[in-house]
């Protein structure tokens, strides 16, 4: 039996996941929904340093085990535990989908107090993943396939398979990590924050609507930056290099602020093409390895200064995705923007905007 779903909003979808899983009669069956339901809104977009990853996913409702037998043979590489909770399967999906060939798929076992997650090696995976229970017949494994969910992604239709034993339920559609509606984009967010303390408000909001489209312009064409707002005055300055002393830190700040109010006033041609060739040095800027740093009045201070990674907090990104958690915790910074090189994106405020 097969129920399609085509384009429905994501409450719907929710709604037929829980009425899908409601007939495994599992404990914590909540958490499983809203688990298999964060798999299906990020299993589309996972990518890793550009490259899409298609990965098979395997979710065991008991030890994994106890689930999957096989004689005289190690069948997974376990890579890590987390609570039973929605982000446990978003981090296992994040950590394990570049380890796993195409031939592997990513486990995530719902033992009795957590989650375990890794990589399930060729043969089992392959037994599963193809639900070839014949193989039983001449391989010493042994699957209890009652208490196996498997996950899969399409990727020429866009269709996503979420199947137990003969059952599948199928998705048309393709969620975006957010609601739309549920908070404005970062890049506005990161715009305010660079223009909060100017103090002429008919200014800031002419300011923060000019500089917005060149910021996500610049963010968007980036492989992967990072951007800092530190408070106007020269003691955040100071301290900002002497906590990040490995950086070009400009002898005069490039001031958008005024840049923009004289093109805005202008009517002749040559403020506005210097205004154009500010914008166009601060996207080179951003797109260069290291953090970009901005004050609160609109003036850009530093570009390529380089954090040094804290080694004893626990962290699955990459190095920038490792340079921005150290970055956000250090008290002279506002705020604190990520993009990675696929794309995902955070910000970090330390002080209300």
């Amino acid at each position: 039996m097969t129920q399609n779903m085509f384009f429905d909003p994501r409450q719907d979808i929710v709604k037929e996941l829980r009425a899908f899983l409601h007939q495994l009669n599992t404990e914590n069956s909540e958490s499983l929904v809203d688990g298999i339901f964060k798999i299906i809104e990020t299993l589309p977009h996972c990518k890793e340093e550009g490259k899409i990853l298609k990965p098979n996913i395997i979710i065991s409702l008991k030890a994994l085990d106890e689930c999957v037998r096989f004689e005289h043979q190690q069948i997974n590489i376990k890579i890590s535990t987390g609570e039973k909770q929605s982000a446990t399967y978003k981090r296992a999906l994040k950590v394990c989908a570049p380890l796993a060939r195409a031939d592997q798929s990513i486990y995530i076992s719902l033992d009795r107090n957590n989650i375990e997650f890794g990589i399930l090696l060729k043969t089992a995976a392959k037994a599963i993943n193809t639900l070839a229970k014949d193989r039983q017949d001449y391989l010493p494994i042994t699957i209890d396939y009652n208490s196996i969910i498997s996950i899969k992604i399409d990727h020429d239709t866009g269709a996503l398979t979420v199947c137990h034993k003969n059952t599948t339920f199928k998705i048309y559609t393709i969620l975006t990590p957010d609601k739309p509606d549920e908070r404005p984009p970062l890049e506005n967010t990161l715009a305010e924050a660079i223009c909060r303390d100017i103090t002429d408000n008919s200014v800031k909001n002419d300011i923060k609507s000019n500089l917005l489209p060149s910021l996500t312009k610049s963010i968007n064409n980036s492989h992967g930056c990072m951007i800092a707002v530190v408070d106007n005055n020269k003691n955040s300055i100071q301290k900002l290099e002497e906590h990040l002393h490995d950086g070009i830190y400009l002898d005069n700040p490039i001031d958008f602020t005024k840049a923009f109010a004289k093109a805005k006033e202008s009517k002749g041609l040559a403020e506005h093409l210097f205004l154009q060739e500010l914008l166009d040095i601060k996207e080179q800027m951003i797109n260069m390895d290291g953090v970009t740093v901005f004050n609160t009045v609109g003036h850009l201070l530093a570009y390529k200064v380089f954090v040094k990674i804290n080694m004893m907090t626990q962290h699955d990104g990459g190095a920038r995705s490792r340079a921005f958690n150290t970055l956000s915790r250090l008290k002279i910074i506002d705020y604190c923007f990520f993009k990675s090189q696929d794309g995902g994106k955070e910000f970090k405020l330390n002080r209300k905007i």
